[in-house]
């Protein structure tokens, strides 16, 4: 069984890669080269406000996790976390090479889809915290399947990988974190589970698109 759902779980999260990279509006600019520096203080913006959350979000399915008593997925909050801290100002040092004074973000640029998206992983730790690894299962995977991808067209467009750093370090961080995600995921899940991490997986990836069409100006 456990094969098959992981399976099914790539199969998922793949065929959504593939079609947020094709519709999405961070992606079809780039790909058009209609993106502008404007859209992409935006973008790294918006990519800082969940870099930020993300610890904190850890932090809060830990706290769950101890309080019922399950702890291999407190084991993995813990990890976790040592994993995502300071990655924000990975973000900020790109604001910099854009030419931000300081890196600092103008929050008036946060979409409400990214405070969304946020919200969402919270949400998911309330229902249940063994969720909480299908949710960055979904971010990870995104990224290693798609992130390169945009890398090539921000390079094209005179953004160097340099100054996408906190998408170039996850393109290659990411490719282990899977399968820890992965681990977990088989590891905590119970007989009624795969269904309902399937449909975590599906309002994560709805979540992440709407995430990636509104990062940038409209």
């Amino acid at each position: 069984m456990h094969t098959d759902f992981e399976n099914r779980l790539k199969d998922l999260v793949e065929t959504y890669s593939h079609q947020i990279a094709e519709q999405n509006a961070l992606s079809r600019r780039a790909r058009e080269k209609t993106l502008t520096a404007e859209d992409v203080e935006c973008y790294l913006t918006n990519m800082f406000y969940v870099f930020a959350n993300t610890l904190p979000a850890c932090h809060y399915a830990l706290i769950i996790s101890r309080s019922r008593n399950n702890e291999k997925m407190a084991e993995f909050c813990v990890e976790k976390m040592e994993d995502e801290k300071g990655h924000e100002v990975w973000a900020q040092d790109d604001l910099k090479h854009l030419g931000i004074a300081n890196g600092l973000p103008n929050f008036n640029l946060v979409s409400q889809q990214s405070k969304d998206l946020v919200q969402y992983g919270r949400d998911v730790i309330d229902i249940d915290e063994n969720f909480f690894s299908v949710y960055t299962f979904c971010f990870e995977y995104l990224t290693v399947v798609e992130g390169p991808k945009l890398l090539a067209q921000l390079e094209e467009l005179g953004f160097s990988r340099e100054s996408m750093s906190g998408l170039g370090y996850h393109v290659d961080l990411d490719k282990h974190h899977i399968e820890d995600d992965i681990k977990i995921i088989l590891d905590t899940m119970r007989e009624n589970h795969p269904e309902a991490m399937l449909e975590v997986a599906r309002k994560t990836m709805d979540h992440l698109h709407k995430f990636l069409e509104y990062c940038v100006i409209h």
